[in-house]
């Protein structure tokens, strides 16, 4: 193949490629069912924020991380909303060229996000409710 036509296969793939179109899609057209999250403040206010340790001496395969943690425990979550938890696969050696699978229950950090903010958005409907009825007392005296 000559170095011309080369060039030329090229500058067509290279042309081709910048007018291919992406089909774009937004949130409404992917998702359905949407609904507000219900009483958010609610569940926030049920979880138990912990601190922990690992137990890496009965998981050493594991490489969990050593020394105090913080977050949630996932019993606690998944008993408040099952989709703020979820399970994830770790390959743990078990021998000499062998893995095993294990499922471990992990916080649903994305899941918890939309809560989170819900709860804020939540408190701040009650802060100027509280502020507008304060201000409204101080105004009739």
């Amino acid at each position: 193949m000559t170095k011309f036509i080369k060039v030329t296969l090229l500058a067509i793939a290279l042309f081709s490629f910048n007018h291919l179109s992406a089909q774009t899609l937004n949130d409404s057209q992917l998702k359905q069912n949407i609904v507000p999250i219900e009483n958010p403040l609610s569940v926030i206010s049920r979880i138990n924020p912990v601190i922990y340790q690992y137990n890496v001496d009965e998981y050493p395969k594991m490489n969990l991380p050593k020394g105090k943690q913080t977050g949630f425990l996932t019993e606690n979550l998944s008993a408040l909303d099952a989709n703020l938890v979820k399970k994830t696969a770790h390959m743990v050696p078990a021998g000499k060229n062998s893995f095993k699978n294990v499922q471990v229950d992990e916080v649903n950090l994305q899941a918890l996000i939309p809560v989170l903010v819900g709860a804020i958005q939540d408190q701040q409907k009650q802060i100027e409710a509280l502020k507008s009825e304060l201000r409204s007392k101080t105004s009739s005296k």
